[in-house]
């Protein structure tokens, strides 16, 4: 199953990181770090949520960032990390006894705490369960923050956790990873984190002698490496450490491109990040710092503007579709409109009746009746040429009709002579084209001068050539 996509964001005192991975999770699309104002952030607690949204909004849109949702790394310093063994209970009782149990080393009063625990091993009576705890407000300080600049929090968890998982190794190790002036010590089983210690990074006999007394209060557990990352550490220090803890120092790695190898030593916290899953906030084998309200609150938001995004989506297809038919309409009632103004001037020119606007709305008729055929294969024209084929010189046509459907075609007109009518009759039936002409006797009435009407069949439109 695909994870859901988000942007990390690390946050120390003074400084701001942000990455954010493609959706196979191999490459880095986006990655920054920006400088936070001094007294901003103020012993790990945001003392201006709106300026620090207002900042985040500005970085959003300076890195075009279209992806709402981040996780968030708090400083490690901001929480309170501890293993536990608990009794195998189940469910809702081993939370509250975990819970319970929390009370006893919280340094203040739970109910001002966000706790969060999973199990991170077991034996025939017992789980071991880490447990990681933070301040209410301070929590809120970098939630309220996101989602002041619009952005929707979902999982929010701290540097040893991320690190944990870019160091995932069945064996015990101790992670050494700088971050900014501070350094981040965490012992490890696989991903089980289980102790954590932030150090300042000018004090490095303080550092070896953390590391010294985590091996010795863990030695049953063989810790055989150190791993360590981060930017700027120094060789005689690492020197020192290796010969002192008398175990062999490996350089955490991340397997992603985009950036450069001191890139990913420095982004590695937000980097691994983008390898959790979101997902599963209350399962009791991951760690997210955010109420289970709050992550449903926000992943509602969430699907609310992807909802928005696609109606505004279809709206604009909808749109786009009926502009483009508007234009279709538009354009086929010009091209009907030129051809009613070719056809009017054809037929104005072989016509001599002196009732012309008679004869004008005769044709205006009998064009959209034209237009209407436009499509058949043999068009009327060619008809009408195997007709003026057949017309001797005293005849004059002033209307016609056309019934391409039932074969049939009637004529009206003025014949000079008598002759001349029955020549033409004769002359259509000859053609081959056309049937037999009916010719109503009052035609024959007058010598001279003789308004005509003929009356005949299309026998084979397809048979007709120019």
């Amino acid at each position: 199953m695909n994870k859901k996509a988000f942007v990390s964001l690390f946050f120390s005192s003074d400084k701001l990181q942000v990455v954010k991975l493609s959706a196979a999770r191999k490459k880095v699309e986006t990655f920054a770090t920006i400088d936070l104002p001094n007294g901003l952030i103020v012993n790990h607690e945001v003392k201006d949520t709106d300026a620090l949204g207002g900042i985040l909004k500005k970085l959003w849109s300076k890195l075009h960032l279209r992806e709402k949702s981040v996780g968030i790394v708090v400083p490690e310093f901001s929480t309170f990390i501890k293993g536990m063994n608990m009794p195998k209970l189940e469910g809702d009782e081993l939370d509250e006894a975990v819970r319970w149990h929390a009370e006893e080393f919280l340094p203040i009063d739970p109910k001002e705490m966000i706790v969060d625990w999973k199990i991170i091993g077991s034996d025939a009576f017992e789980y071991q369960v880490l447990l990681v705890a933070i301040k209410e407000s301070i929590l809120a300080g970098y939630v309220n923050a996101a989602a002041s600049a619009g952005l929707y929090p979902l999982v929010v968890e701290t540097p040893s956790i991320s690190l944990a998982r870019v160091a995932n190794t069945p064996q015990a190790k101790i992670i050494l990873y700088t971050a900014f002036d501070e350094i981040i010590l965490v012992l490890t089983v696989s991903e089980k984190v289980i102790t954590s210690s932030v150090l300042s990074y000018d004090n490095a006999t303080e550092v070896i002698s953390t590391v010294n007394r985590m091996m010795h209060h863990y030695k049953d557990l063989n810790i055989e490496s150190i791993y360590v990352g981060g930017v700027g550490i120094n060789t005689d220090f690492l020197n020192d450490l290796g010969q002192k803890s008398g175990v062999k120092l490996e350089k955490i790695s991340v397997p992603v491109s985009g950036m450069t190898a001191d890139d990913v030593q420095r982004y590695i916290v937000p980097v691994s990040l983008q390898f959790k899953d979101p997902a599963e906030p209350v399962s009791a084998a991951t760690i997210n710092l955010l109420p289970e309200p709050v992550v449903k609150k926000y992943e509602k938001k969430r699907l609310n503007l992807q909802i928005w995004s696609l109606l505004m989506l279809v709206t604009l297809m909808v749109v786009a579709s009926f502009l483009t038919t508007l234009g279709s309409y538009i354009y086929m009632t010009q091209q009907i409109s030129s051809q009613k103004s070719k056809v009017v001037n054809v037929v104005t020119a072989n016509t001599k009746n002196k009732d012309a606007s008679m004869k004008i709305k005769a044709v205006n008729d009998n064009t959209d009746k034209v237009m209407k055929i436009l499509s058949l294969s043999t068009p009327p024209q060619e008809a009408f040429n195997a007709i003026y084929k057949s017309k001797p010189a005293g005849v004059t046509l002033s209307s016609y009709r056309v019934d391409l459907e039932k074969n049939t075609i009637s004529i009206a007109g003025i014949s000079a002579t008598r002759d001349d009518l029955i020549a033409f009759k004769q002359e259509i039936e000859k053609s081959g084209v056309f049937g037999k002409v009916t010719l109503p006797l009052a035609a024959f009435e007058v010598q001279n001068d003789l308004n005509f009407s003929l009356n005949f069949t299309y026998l084979n439109p397809s048979a007709v050539k120019k």
